[in-house]
């Protein structure tokens, strides 16, 4: 019985296309914050999407404990991106929020991301190829540290 379902070659052009996926969102993220953390970048594009979070909510999200999650949101509201405020119904928890500012990077980010991938759609399957290649092999990643 074999491991994988798929052919060597298949599972060779997933992962390569998996790595070109995540070089093309590091460096979506990277032009907008060069110094940006793991953790805060996924954070961002969370807050992004789901709207205000208390770090609770978030931490499962992140990977990490909500205390870690605590010290991202630091972060973001240190950088502009956030700011908290009380939950309306439970006034006991805080929750965290994008700034203009923060929508604003988001919003930059995944129009990066749109474009390169557009980009991709619309090559021929060589540049497809080559563009998998540049993508996977990001000139500048993202710090790993623990914020």
């Amino acid at each position: 019985m074999e491991r994988y379902p798929v052919d060597g070659e298949t599972l060779d052009a997933a992962i390569a296309a998996s790595h070109a996926i995540v070089g093309t969102a590091v460096q979506a993220m990277t032009v907008e914050l060069p110094d940006i953390t793991l953790p805060v970048s996924r954070a961002l594009l969370v807050l992004g999407r789901r709207g205000a979070q208390r770090p609770s909510d978030l931490a499962p999200e992140l990977g990490v404990s909500a205390a870690t999650a605590g010290r991202v949101i630091n972060r973001l509201v240190r950088d502009g991106l956030a700011e908290r405020s009380r939950d309306a119904e439970d006034h006991r928890s805080v929750l965290a929020t994008l700034t203009d500012k923060g929508h604003a990077v988001v919003e930059a980010v995944l129009e990066r991301r749109r474009g390169a991938f557009a980009i991709c759609g619309r090559s021929p399957r060589n540049s497809r190829r080559n563009w998998v290649s540049r993508s996977g092999r990001s000139r500048r990643r993202p710090s790993t540290h623990r914020t």
